[in-house]
C-alpha cells in the first residue's frame, strides 16, 4: 500500500468522492504500465496528452485519475480535477514524506554518476533496516514525486536521486523530498547548454547541499573544482572523498582483476574492498561516496562493503556485454564531456591482447559549448585503432582527432539526426556492417553517445553475434 484515499484528500485540501480507506497501490502516469489500484495521473502534452488514456486506465484497474479537466467518456466519479495534475501530485508526495517520517533521505546529484551511487549508497545501508531508492533514473519532476509517493509507511531509509535542468529545480525537489542527508558527485557538462556555464551547474547542484540543517551529512569529491564552494552552501557536516586528495577522509584506488575491477576502499573506521564487474574506475568514488554516508549513518565500512559487492550495476553504463571472442562495452545511456573521457580511459586500460574500438555517438543539451566539448573528447581519442562517429556535431570529434595524430584511414564518420529515426536507424545499420568487418578475436569495443541516438542496439547486436 503507497497511500490512502483520505492522504490524497489531505494533501488536495478538500473532500474527495469515495470511502477514505480506499488504498493506492501507487501513482501511474503510463497507462501502458502496472495500473491495478493505482492512481493514475493525467498529463497534458504536446505529444501525448495523458487525457485520451484516462477511461483506458480506469478501465484497466485504476482506482482514480486526476485530471485538468473532465474526460467526457471516463466515468465523472472517479476522475479527480485539479488545476495542475503535477503540482497535485508533488503536494500528496511531500504529505506522504512527513508521514512516513524515513530516519534518514539521503539525495544524490552531480553532472555524472548519480544513478550508481544511488544504488551503492541503498546497498551500504542495507544493515540499517528498510531501504528503498528512486527506480531507474527517476530523477526529474515526475520521477521524484513517484519515489516519494511510493515509500512504505514502514521504510527506515530512502535514497533518492535529484536531477536538474534549470536553477531553481532541485530546490523544488528538495520541498518534496526534504533529504537529510546528500551526495553531490561532481560538477561536469552535463546539460551545459541549458545552464549556460558550470559554475550556474554548480549553483544548481550545491542547492541540495544548502537545503541540509545542521546535522546532516554531505559527501563531497575533493577532486572536484567546484567542491570548495558546494561546502561554504551547507550547513551539513561534509565528508570528503578523493582518488587523489590524501587528506580525504574516504579514499578508493581501483586495480584489475578477472571479474572487472576492485576498489580498495580507505576510511576513519578501517579499510575494505569492493569488487565489481565494471570497468570503469570512476565507480569507485561511488563506492566511496556510499562508504562516507554509510559511516555517517552508522554503517561500518565493512558492512557498506559487503552491500556494494553485491551491487547489479545499472544497464547502459561501462556494462560489460560480452568479452569473447571481444570485448563489448555499452555505455549508451547518456553522454558529456567528463563520461566520454572517463570511458576511452577505461577503454585503454581494458586488458586486451587486440585492438580497441570506439563508436562515439554526438553528445546533446550542450548548447554554445557543443563545438569545444567534441572537440575536446577527440582529443582523447587519438590512439584508438578505429573512431566510428555518428552524428552532426560528432563529425567534430573525429576532425579534432585526426587534427591530433589519429590516421585518416583509422576514422569514419556517420551522419544522423537524433531527433529523425530514420537517419538514427540508416547510420546504426551502417556502424553495425563496419564494425562486423572489421572487429576480430580479442579486440574490445567501446559504444557511448547520447541516448537519443540508441547506440545500445549496435552494442547489444555486436554482443548477440558473440552467443
Amino acid at each position: 500500500m503507497a497511500f490512502k484515499l483520505s492522504e490524497l484528500q489531505l494533501a488536495l485540501g478538500r473532500n474527495l468522492a469515495g470511502d477514505p480507506e480506499l488504498e493506492f497501490s501507487r501513482i501511474q502516469f503510463d497507462s501502458r504500465r502496472q495500473l491495478t489500484a493505482s492512481l493514475f495521473v493525467a498529463l497534458p502534452g504536446q505529444r501525448t496528452d495523458g487525457r485520451r488514456f484516462v477511461a483506458q486506465a480506469l478501465a484497466g484497474g485504476a482506482h482514480r485519475a486526476v485530471v485538468d479537466s473532465l474526460v467526457p467518456d471516463a466515468d465523472p466519479d472517479r476522475q479527480i480535477q485539479v488545476d495542475d495534475p503535477l503540482a497535485a501530485m508533488a503536494r500528496l508526495a511531500t504529505l506522504l514524506r512527513q508521514k512516513r517520517a524515513p530516519r534518514a533521505v539521503v539525495g544524490i546529484t552531480g553532472s555524472n554518476g548519480k544513478t550508481t551511487t544511488k544504488d551503492m549508497v541503498a546497498a551500504a545501508l542495507q544493515p540499517l533496516g528498510r531501504i528503498q531508492k528512486s527506480q531507474a533514473s527517476f530523477n526529474a519532476e515526475i520521477g521524484v514525486p513517484v519515489t516519494i509517493a511510493d515509500l512504505d509507511p514502514g521504510v527506515d531509509f530512502a535514497v533518492v536521486e535529484l536531477g536538474a535542468q534549470e536553477v531553481g529545480e532541485i530546490t523544488r525537489y528538495c520541498r518534496i523530498a526534504d533529504p537529510t542527508d546528500a551526495v553531490i558527485t561532481n560538477i561536469g557538462h552535463a546539460h551545459i547548454g541549458l545552464f549556460g556555464s558550470r559554475e550556474n551547474i554548480a549553483f544548481a547542484k550545491g542547492e541540495l547541499g544548502a537545503w541540509l540543517r545542521p546535522g546532516g551529512n554531505l559527501v563531497l569529491n575533493a577532486d572536484d573544482p567546484y567542491a570548495a564552494r558546494l561546502a561554504e552552501r551547507t550547513r551539513g557536516r561534509v565528508r570528503w572523498i578523493s582518488e587523489q586528495d590524501p587528506a580525504a577522509e574516504f579514499q578508493v584506488s581501483a586495480r584489475p582483476t578477472d571479474r572487472g575491477l576492485c576498489f580498495s576502499l580507505t576510511s576513519p573506521a578501517g579499510c575494505a574492498d569492493v569488487e565489481l564487474p565494471t570497468l570503469s574506475p570512476k565507480v569507485g568514488l561511488a563506492c566511496a561516496a556510499a562508504a562516507a554516508i554509510a559511516d555517517s549513518l552508522g554503517v561500518h565500512i565493512h558492512d557498506a562493503a559487503t552491500g556494494m559487492a553485491a551491487v547489479t550495476l545499472a544497464p547502459r553504463r561501462m556494462q560489460v556485454l560480452a568479452r569473447s571472442p571481444y570485448l563489448v562495452i555499452d555505455d549508451s545511456y547518456n553522454a558529456n564531456f567528463e563520461s566520454g573521457t572517463a570511458a576511452l580511459q577505461a577503454l585503454a586500460g581494458a586488458g586486451v591482447d587486440g585492438r580497441r574500438v570506439a563508436v562515439l555517438g554526438e553528445m546533446l543539451e550542450l548548447g554554445p559549448f557543443a563545438a569545444i566539448s567534441h572537440a575536446d573528447l577527440g582529443a582523447h581519442a587519438t590512439d584508438l585503432a578505429l573512431l566510428l562517429t555518428v552524428g552532426q556535431n560528432a563529425r567534430l570529434i573525429g576532425e579534432s582527432a585526426r587534427s591530433r595524430g589519429l590516421a585518416p584511414e583509422r576514422w569514419r564518420h556517420f551522419e544522423a539526426d537524433p531527433g529523425d529515426a530514420e537517419t538514427v536507424a540508416a547510420a546504426l545499420d551502417e556502424v553495425e556492417a563496419d564494425l562486423r568487418d572489421w572487429l576480430r578475436p580479442g579486440d574490445a569495443l567501446l559504444v557511448k553517445g547520447s541516448n537519443a541516438l540508441n547506440l545500445a542496439q549496435v552494442a547489444n547486436r555486436i554482443a548477440a553475434d558473440q552467443s
